[in-house]
């Protein structure tokens, strides 16, 4: 028991750094609907190296070689938040652009006027990530601060504009046969005028 205390410190960092993968994971099962692959395979190597570390200490191996498998447990819980968060935040960013392709933003604003103030957040944490690719040193430390500025929000409203969908193809459908409608009457209006001066024409 007292050599396991040794290590108490870093066991406890890693536990903290699972639990947060193991949210933000389920977070990004919820947008994907489907497993984040590379996250679970990152926790799975996460668990290989404490396995080895533990089977160390079990064979009073040097203190620098369980330290250093146990940090790297640790990286491997960041790695897994990482791919996470890109993977769900990729899914949103690609599924929003769709939205605003397929059904236009006024159709989407009506259901759901806060998307305007929803982009900015995207938009804003899409930056971030694209920062911590050129600064690997502070990359954790930019992943966290992503999580403490909205990533739960983030996810939480996207589920809301996901529910209001329904509503914006409604309206979508009903501004298309509007403006259908529309072009239609200008059409025929004109034809009816061509027909006028025709006949006005001819007699």
């Amino acid at each position: 028991m007292s050599i396991i205390n040794d290590y108490k410190e870093i066991l406890a960092e890693i536990a903290r750094e699972w639990d947060k993968a193991d949210k933000d994971i389920k977070f990004a099962e919820q947008v994907c609907q489907k497993i984040t692959i590379s996250s679970i395979f990152e926790l799975r190597y996460a668990g290989r190296r404490i396995i080895d570390a533990l089977n160390m200490i079990a064979a009073d191996a040097d203190l620098k070689d369980v330290t250093l498998l146990l940090q790297e447990a640790k990286f491997d819980c960041h790695r897994a938040r990482h791919d996470a968060i890109d993977a769900a935040t990729s899914k949103i960013a690609l599924d929003i652009d769709n939205m605003g392709r397929k059904l236009g933003y006024n159709a989407i604003l009506k259901a759901y006027p806060g998307f305007a103030a929803f982009r900015y957040l995207l938009s804003g944490i899409r930056k971030k990530i694209a920062a911590s690719r050129g600064n690997r040193q502070n990359r954790e430390a930019i992943y966290a601060s992503i999580e403490e500025d909205g990533f739960k929000g983030l996810v939480d409203e996207f589920d809301k504009i996901q529910e209001a969908e329904k509503i914006m193809k409604s309206l979508a459908k009903r501004e298309r046969v509007i403006f259908l409608g529309g072009i239609a009457g200008i059409v025929i209006g004109a034809i009816g005028i061509a027909v006028t001066i025709f006949i006005a024409i001819v007699d």
